[in-house]
Order: structure tokens, then sequence, then C-alpha cells
């Protein structure tokens, strides 16, 4: 007996290891698998890291209140490739948001 319950197991955690499968990769009607998603060439370029002070290009609104276009902030972290920052500000009040890259003046 105890022989078809560690059967009944291993099939469960073999069921469950294919579903994962199917949702990791799902395959588009006609058996194909769906093409990679190219990323931004200029987002890759733009990339700023961390510690880096940066100016913003556009206002950004916070839970303290609205960040004005021109104020500089430390980047703490970037999200990926440079998609958006967390960004700490100290003028004209202190704030932390998280910002696009568009947001940031070049």
């Amino acid at each position: 007996m105890p022989s078809r319950i560690c059967w009944a197991a291993g099939r469960r955690r073999c069921l469950a290891a294919r579903r994962r499968d199917d949702i990791a990769r799902p395959a588009i009607a006609g058996g194909t698998q769906p093409k990679e998603v190219k990323q931004d060439a200029t987002a890759k370029a733009r990339s700023v890291a961390e510690l880096t002070v940066v100016r913003l290009g556009k206002p950004v609104e916070t839970k303290q209140g609205t960040v004005p276009a021109g104020s500089s902030g430390t980047v703490v972290h970037a999200y990926r490739d440079g998609q958006a920052y967390i960004i700490e500000f100290h003028e004209p009040f202190h704030a932390v948001a998280t910002v696009e890259a568009g947001a940031i003046a070049a």
C-alpha cells in the first residue's frame, strides 16, 4: 500500500511541474512559441546608476506633495534596466518617489 501513496504523490508533483511549464511558456495557436520581446535600446543606453544625482524634467506627485521640474535628487534604486527609478529628494521638501525614465532630464 505505501508504494501506491508514493506513486500518487510523485504523479501529483509531475502534473504540478507540467502545469508550471505551461504557464511559463504559453503556446500560440499553430504550435509556435511566442517571440521574445525586444527591449528598447534607449532604455539601456539611458540607464542611470544608483547613487547618481539626477534632475527632474517633469513634476512628480508624491505623498508629501508635488516635486517640481528641475528638482534634483539621488537615485536609490533602478527598476528593469532603467525603466523607472526610486529617487530621494531633499529640496524643496524631503520626499521619496518612483519616477519613470522619461521624467528625468537628460
